[in-house]
């Protein structure tokens, strides 16, 4: 047998082009389980007590050609012919071995997927797996601490193989295919080569399924193995060295603060060291946030409520610029698509702390039944996120979609945008979030996506704030009426002589529930007594801005621009959740009160208080 042959390789300055398919194409294996990944499993086998040893220079050996006997805990098997759910599993790595019987010896153990059988959510690479983490619930009180593992009979053990588990990214550590003139290959060959090399498991795909009358799943994520999750220290790469590759480091507590002399901004990422953060971080000091695709800045205004610096921004669309530049006129917006930008700002260094994007996403949505003008842009706007990715390098991303890209029929949409950031090395975790938890007034469900770099954790998804009927200890879900609360007459595009009134009243609505999704032409929700319209302002607070937020453009384009928007209210539930994660992955300590007792002051656009507004000019 040919002995493997591993790349250590320093991707320091590694540039690679990336196609749209972000993969090359591998010939078949004979007996591989070739079925994409579905949604809907069903998870089999739970159990506990799982023993996650490793085992390093195994021989692979065929099955047929030794004792069953020869098998041990930790070893890892090739399998066939085995599923978890409608999962094809192509490896387990046993945690326990049946006594022989008169139906034959079994095997349990962790499985694991090829990535090329991901359906394009990881790259389809030479003998690299991925370790299958599914968890089952038996209500979403309790989760369970052990994940699924599978039960294989002996006669669908093909052979035993050698498995490297590392943090490090491709190529590092991957196996080379062993180099042979093609006229001289036959159909056999890439077979037997990729048997006989040792697989490369550098990833976890973690699944959190609710049992109920279907398998529901809550979440799900694609992570790269950490540091601590590697057995064998030549395999480990310290996350440090992973960000310096990638972003060229980090800025303990954030890339951004004020000069305390003139008040100019000093750039943390043109040369201030970590050396000078102590175990607080500095009274102005801030992480960064780039807001892409960025609308009336919904995200930008919640992330600066939770104490980010909106550093920069882009959007196509002329009719959000003014809005734009009222309520952030010191922030830099690109006045373009992703596409000018990448072009416009080739040669100019970006590194903000956090990336988000809110690509359109009405192709996807349930409420889009028909194709519009727009919906290849809309589609490509989607596809190109990558590139910006490569060219921002932040540490945290996120976007947040309508939770119909997760339909059967968008599968394909969803998995290429999940397998662009896990190309560049960045784990990702998404869920559909019903945003009444983090506070709306609404009872909106969307996609929100959080992924991390090389070199940093990713971030959990933050706990609800709010519970149906104050459960759990937690506040009831926000109201209609506990939204508008704050509205004063003569308040700003609050004009209710301006709105349609009704003759006669529409039926009357319960003013302490929450109101259906707000949607960019709002023509079945009106005010709950019946009798009219809402303002444009009634619409901006159930869609959680503050009053203190501004707008311009006409009519229509208002209600475009608020309807299209990710509700700050609960944007800054996500963002102060992701600040504190930062702090404690940078083990600073935030110097300033706690978020009780602050009122923080925009020099662009007066008081970002939730519970106050001052007008200050």
């Amino acid at each position: 047998m040919a002995p493997s042959n591993f790349w250590f390789e320093d991707t320091r300055d590694r540039h690679r082009e990336i196609s749209p398919a972000r993969s090359c194409t591998l010939e078949p294996d004979v007996g591989d389980v070739r079925q994409d990944v579905r949604d809907g499993a069903a998870i089999i086998d739970l159990t506990s007590g799982i023993a996650l040893s490793h085992s390093h220079g195994v021989r692979p050996t065929s099955a047929s050609q030794q004792s069953q006997s020869e098998f041990h805990v930790g070893d890892v098997l090739e399998v066939r012919n085995t599923m978890l759910g409608q999962y094809p599993v192509h490896f387990i790595q046993i945690t326990e071995i049946s006594h022989p019987s008169t139906e034959g010896q079994t095997f349990e153990g962790v499985p694991f997927i090829r990535t090329r059988s991901m359906a394009g959510q990881l790259p389809k690479k030479y003998n690299e797996i991925c370790k299958m983490l599914h968890f089952r619930r038996e209500s979403r009180l309790f989760l369970e601490d052990c994940p699924a593992l599978v039960h294989v009979k002996a006669d669908l053990v093909v052979r035993r193989r050698n498995m490297i588990i590392t943090n490090s990214l491709y190529p590092t550590f991957a196996v080379r295919r062993p180099s042979q003139e093609p006229m001289r290959r036959t159909p056999e060959q890439p077979v037997r080569e990729e048997a006989d090399s040792t697989l490369v498991c550098r990833w976890k795909w973690t699944a959190n399924f609710v049992k109920n009358q279907r398998q529901t799943k809550m979440d799900e994520a694609i992570e790269r193995i950490s540091a601590e999750e590697v057995s064998g220290s030549q395999f480990v790469v310290p996350e440090q060295t992973l960000c310096n590759r990638w972003r060229g480091g980090r800025h303990r507590g954030g890339s951004w603060r004020h000069a305390c002399d003139d008040e100019s901004v000093i750039r943390c990422d043109d040369g201030w060291s970590d050396q000078f953060v102590g175990p607080f971080r500095r009274h102005s000091q801030r992480y960064t946030l780039f807001d892409a695709f960025s609308g009336a800045r919904g995200v930008s205004r919640g992330a600066q409520s939770a104490g980010f610096q909106v550093t920069h921004a882009v959007d196509l669309d002329a009719a959000v610029w003014d809005t734009y530049s009222i309520n952030f006129p010191k922030s830099c917006l690109y006045k373009m698509s992703v596409d000018q930008f990448l072009q416009h700002a080739k040669d100019v260094y970006l590194r903000p702390d956090i990336l988000h994007m809110s690509p359109p996403c009405q192709p996807f949505s349930p409420a889009h039944t028909r194709s519009g003008a727009r919906d290849e842009e809309n589609t490509d706007a989607i596809l190109c996120s990558h590139a910006l990715v490569r060219k921002l390098r932040p540490r945290l991303i996120t976007m947040e979609e309508t939770f119909g890209l997760r339909f059967e029929e968008h599968q394909d949409h969803f998995h290429s945008l999940i397998g662009d950031l896990t190309q560049l090395g960045y784990s990702v975790r998404w869920k559909v979030v019903e945003l009444c938890k983090w506070g709306s007034a609404q009872t909106r469900k969307r996609l929100v996506i959080i992924a991390a770099g090389p070199g940093e954790r990713l971030p959990p998804f933050p706990p609800a704030t709010h519970s149906k009927d104050a459960a759990d200890s937690l506040p009831a879900y926000n109201t209609i009426r506990r939204a508008l609360s704050k509205i004063k007459p003569g308040d700003d595009l609050h004009d209710v002589a301006a709105v349609s009134h009704f003759n006669p009243p529409r039926l009357r609505l319960d003013f302490d529930t929450q109101i259906g999704t707000i949607v960019t032409s709002p023509s079945d929700v009106y005010y709950p007594d019946g009798k009219r319209n809402y303002t444009l302002r009634e619409y901006a607070c159930l869609q959680g801005f503050p009053i203190s937020h501004q707008f311009r453009g006409t009519t229509t384009s208002i209600k475009r621009q608020i309807g299209n928007a990710f509700p700050p209210n609960t944007v800054k539930v996500l963002y102060k959740h992701l600040e504190q994660w930062l702090l404690r992955q940078d083990d600073v300590a935030d110097s300033r009160p706690p978020s009780a007792e602050l009122i923080t002051l925009d020099e662009e656009a007066g008081l970002i208080d939730d519970d106050t507004f001052v007008d200050l000019t």
